[in-house]
């Protein structure tokens, strides 16, 4: 029940069913949930493949509101993260409070 929790993608996994898994989880009750995936570890060519069924529906992801003083600490740290080589692979940082969610990778403990 840590709220950033952790799904690993098995290379005998169905991905199709594991990618609509962890955004259903992702979206679940507008992500404010005590088991809200926020980490996912696969092989690259898994990752290829969840990052390639994501991006057809990214455009419907829907945003939703969050609190001012979170959102700002948000994008400071993906900012950071950005900054320090990670690569924003899906969605979008917002230039207001509403919020989609959004696929980072190359991230590392320190980020």
């Amino acid at each position: 029940l840590s709220g950033c929790d952790a799904v690993i993608v098995q290379g005998t996994a169905d991905v199709e069913l594991a990618a609509r898994a962890i955004l259903f989880g992702l979206v679940f009750n507008g992500s404010a949930t005590c088991m809200a995936p926020r980490r996912v570890f696969a092989t690259a060519d898994r990752i290829g493949d969840l990052l390639g069924i994501w991006g057809r529906d990214v455009e419907r992801w829907v945003r939703k509101p969050v609190a001012p003083a979170a959102s700002e600490t948000a994008k400071r740290l993906i900012e950071h993260a950005i900054s320090l080589g990670a690569r924003l692979r899906l969605g979008a940082i917002p230039d207001d409070d509403r919020w989609a969610p959004m696929i980072l990778s190359d991230v590392t403990p320190d980020m």
